[in-house]
Order: C-alpha cells, then structure tokens, then sequence
C-alpha cells in the first residue's frame, strides 16, 4: 500500500513537472519566434528574406584590431556572432507542410504520457496499455525530432552557402536536441516493457 501511494505521489509530481517544462519551453520560443518573424517583416528586400544569426571564428589569416585606452594602442580582436539577413530556400515551405504529420504524431504522444502519469496516479502502473503509450510518446518524439534536426541541418546548409566574410569562417551545424537524453528514456522504456512481460508471465506460473 505505502508503495503505491508513493507511486502516485510520483506520478502527480512528473505530471507538474512536464507542465512547467512545456509552458517553460514554449512561450520563450513563441516570443522568438514571434521577434524572428518581426525581424523578417522589417528588412526590405526579396519575399522569404529571414533574419538569424550564425556562429563564426576567425580564420588564421584575419587581424582585425581595436583601440584599447588603458594599453593606449591597437589590440587584436574577433567576432563570434554576426546577425544577417538571409533568404529561405523554396523547398522549406514544402517540408514545413511535412512536418505537420510529425506533430500530430508527437501532440498525441504527449496525451499518452499525460494517460501513463494518470494511470500511475490510480495506481495502474505496471500494464501493456502503459507500454504502448510510453512508447508512443518517446518514439513519436523521436521521429519528430528526427525530422526537425534534418531539415534545421539542410536549411542551415542553404544559408551558411549565401555567407561570405572575410577573414571568417561561418562553423558547421550544432545538433540542437537532447539525443542522449531521448536514447536513455527509450532504454528506460524498453527496460520497462520487459519488466512488464516478466510480470505478466510470473502471474500466469502461479
């Protein structure tokens, strides 16, 4: 009994959690996109025009200088970030449109987690139905993240290709998801369904 009271009070806690979580992370990225579009609707120049930063380094060759009073003389000096205006690609209409299926995929995802946490709070927790919902959240997370992480990669590639500066180099795509973490929550999963299977046939032997 004392078990599965704490396996509700657990179940209550992740669901608070993953809310705070959500809202956390979606009204910032509401309001940079809401800016980014600003930005875009601001430069005067061809339709599809995005404005977006980019990292940069400076090549071995660059020796840009600025005066420094304390030293009372030129100093060497380097840009990490630079803002430009660049144009999008025509393909990225059609592959935003493509992402829509993902999405709906993954917004039902995240109803069966919200399903597991509430099927905890009952004191439900070790069932096939949890499994199935379990991993549809993680893999329908995944393959959203799988389509987001291509498709911001290629874009990225399409602009860094309109960049030229000289004395510095425009550095190479970063991933931007938490791979690592989405690989060791299907681990758990995994784990979790096979201890579900052995509970299910340690039942039936007794």
């Amino acid at each position: 009994m004392g078990k599965m009271k704490a396996i509700k009070i657990l179940g209550i806690l992740v669901f608070v959690m993953f809310m705070v979580t959500a809202l956390k992370d979606a009204v910032p990225g509401f309001i940079d996109g809401w800016n980014e579009a600003g930005d875009s609707r601001e430069y005067i120049g061809e339709k599809g025009t995005y404005t977006t930063d980019f990292s940069v380094k400076a090549e071995p060759v660059a020796e840009d200088s600025l005066l420094n009073k304390t030293f009372d003389k030129k100093v060497p000096y380097s840009v990490a970030c630079i803002r430009t205006v660049v144009k999008t690609p025509s393909w990225y209409m059609m592959y935003q449109c493509c992402t829509v299926p993902f999405i709906i995929l993954c917004i039902y995802g995240i109803y069966c987690l919200v399903r597991v946490v509430f099927s905890a709070i009952r004191g439900d927790v070790f069932t096939r139905k949890n499994v199935k919902r379990m991993r549809y959240f993680i893999y329908s997370v995944i393959l959203l993240g799988v389509c987001m992480e291509g498709g911001n990669y290629f874009l990225y590639s399409d602009w860094t290709s309109q960049i030229l500066l000289d004395g510095y180099e425009v550095k190479s795509y970063s991933i931007k998801y938490p791979w690592m973490m989405f690989s060791i929550l299907a681990l758990f999963i995994e784990i979790f369904a096979v201890g579900v299977k052995l509970k299910e046939e340690q039942e039936l032997t007794i």
